[in-house]
């Protein structure tokens, strides 16, 4: 197999008990099978001690509080491997900083920046990011289930013209551009578009691009960069196991908590700092650069472009946070920051998706310059809604409105649908019979962008229903929005799970001409927003990947016909 290794791969070495920052301390380290089976075998004093420090092989870790090894002595050396030789230790032990991503074909592998050894070595090679090879036996496993060779072929092109990009200067129009494709690739691979998707090119998507959004992705704001602190990366309890991390975390947050009235002169304040300090601007753009080498490919395996770039600026712009708050961009300043930082941030889903989360709240989906429409918005998509029905008449009239029952829905809360993002701005008193619901929307199956809650609308039934106040979910039943396999949108019949059946649906029954062209003009513009088109696309992605028919009302093509007409 040909393995990979960053230029400088080799030149790494531990610095044992001098170094100021081991990976001894405040990590979990945990065992593989391999590991459990060989120290097993120990007796002794030595046997005895790994049985404690394993909980009796109830744990397949050591340091289960990631404080300190209880293998760490006093000399900052492992007294497992002074004792038993290098290869007795476990693999993360043995490895570390070392990283591996076997992919089948090829094996690549670089220096993890969560070590200061290597932070040190990166510092001195900002923009190497060449590869040398060999033909030898891959160190790890298979790490992934996909077989698509020329979709793997396809990811090492888009990440050999980014990282270029990023070589050359990570700006905000770049940062802007990065987010923007990847939001184009992910809504065509979630349309099943894989084809299209594939033809996609940074480097021509560079060329085409034109800035129509004011969105702080680099630097991102003072306010973005405070949520990302009251996550858990944040934590009172590095004070006892990394407590110049917490240190430096809480001093950075103090710094953003003073921009937060005043977002343009943080802007003004970091972009200063910068422009003082060149190495800082240099390192930054490598740092992207060489997250992107060791990052990118999970999408083979995730398809989640968006995330995976995201993720990588707002690490990006946490080194940065962090610089200026420590007012210290030197060489050794920045090894020690990004070391730091990325051995807390790097290797926690939780804290991953918590930053992603909070991120995606601050920066705009490309088609848009906002995440939530405004009322102003939802007022206008109601005013085409309004003047329209599903069929000529009241349709409830057919049924008897069960769709509006609660007897329908078996629920003593009444007829419950959740509101679109931002949707309840536009209620700001309820109508008798209307009531707004706050939710934890982690108990509802919804995009991250969508935040940590949902709002939902319980009414009392059709006979106190005010048709101006209807939610939007009510508006445009039964049908839904879709992204079909050419990205367009469509409007297909609801597939809503519901215990009741909608004649409209079940009997297939003529819509009118002018509710399908108000209801799919509501969507155009609604689906223009991040957060309603992410909900949208992954809907559509479902159905995509799962439905063998899907019952298509409305296609792009119809609607165009009807505009002519």
């Amino acid at each position: 197999m040909k393995c990979y290794r960053i230029s400088w791969f080799d030149e790494f070495e531990c610095l044992g008990g001098d170094c100021e920052e081991t990976c001894c301390r405040g990590w979990v380290i945990p065992l593989d099978e391999n590991d459990i089976n060989r120290l097993k075998k120990e007796r002794g004093r030595l046997g005895l001690s790994l049985f404690w420090a394993t909980a009796g092989w109830t744990r397949d870790k050591f340091n289960k509080g990631s404080g300190k090894c209880p293998f760490w002595g006093d000399d900052g050396l492992c007294r497992l491997q002074k004792s038993k030789g290098h290869d007795f230790i476990p693999w993360t032990c043995r490895s570390f900083p070392r990283f591996y991503r076997n992919y089948g074909d090829f094996e690549e592998s670089c220096l993890d920046l969560s070590c200061i050894g290597a932070t040190r070595l990166f510092m001195r090679h900002l923009h190497d990011k060449g590869l040398i090879w060999e033909e030898a036996e891959p160190v790890t496993r298979l790490c992934t289930t996909n077989d698509d060779k020329p979709y793997l072929d396809y990811l090492i092109d888009q990440r050999s013209q980014m990282m270029e990009a990023a070589d050359r200067g990570l700006t905000g129009d770049l940062a802007r551009i990065l987010v923007s494709f990847a939001g184009k690739l992910q809504d065509s691979f979630a349309a099943g578009n894989t084809e299209t998707a594939q033809k996609l090119s940074f480097a021509e998507y560079c060329k085409d691009w034109r800035n129509e959004s004011s969105d702080l992705v680099f630097p991102m704001r003072a306010g973005t960069l405070n949520a990302f602190l009251h996550t858990s990366l944040c934590h009172p309890r590095l004070m006892e196991t990394s407590p110049a991390l917490y240190k430096m975390l809480t001093k950075a947050r103090k710094v953003t908590e003073e921009f937060l009235g005043d977002e343009e002169g943080w802007q003004q304040a970091v972009t200063a700092f910068m422009a003082e300090n060149p190495l800082l601007a240099d390192t930054l753009s490598a740092y992207y650069s060489y997250y992107l080498f060791q990052y990118f490919l999970r999408t083979f395996e995730t398809y989640s472009f968006r995330r995976q770039i995201i993720l990588g600026l707002c690490h990006t712009n946490m080194i940065l946070l962090l610089s200026y708050s420590a007012k210290d961009a030197t060489s050794e300043g920045l090894a020690m920051i990004i070391a730091r930082y990325n051995r807390r941030a790097y290797f926690n889903d939780i804290i991953q998706d918590a930053m992603y989360k909070e991120a995606v709240k601050g920066i705009s989906h490309p088609v848009t310059t906002r995440i939530y429409p405004p009322a102003s918005v939802y007022r206008q998509v109601y005013e085409l809604t309004d003047a329209v029905s599903p069929i000529e008449g009241d349709c409830g009239k057919i049924c008897a409105g069960v769709c509006c029952r609660a007897e329908a829905f078996d629920s003593s809360r009444g007829s419950c649908i959740y509101l679109l993002p931002g949707e309840e701005k536009v209620f700001e008193e309820p109508p008798k019979g209307l009531k707004l619901i706050r939710e934890d929307s982690r108990e509802h199956d919804l995009p991250a962008s969508w935040g940590d809650t949902v709002i939902t609308a319980q009414c009392d039934g059709p006979e106190n229903c005010v048709r101006g106040c209807r939610p939007m979910q009510c508006r445009t039943y039964p049908l839904a929005p879709h992204i079909n396999k050419k990205g367009e949108l469509e409007l297909i019949y609801s597939d809503a799970e519901t215990p009741y059946t909608c004649p409209l649906i079940y009997e297939k029954k003529e819509l009118s001409d002018d509710f399908l062209k108000n209801t799919y003009e509501a969507w155009e513009i609604l689906t223009g927003y991040a957060a309603i088109r992410d909900l949208v696309v992954m809907d559509s992605n479902k159905r995509n990947r799962f439905w063998k028919k899907i019952t298509t009302v409305c296609t792009k093509e119809q609607m165009d016909i009807m505009h002519k007409k």
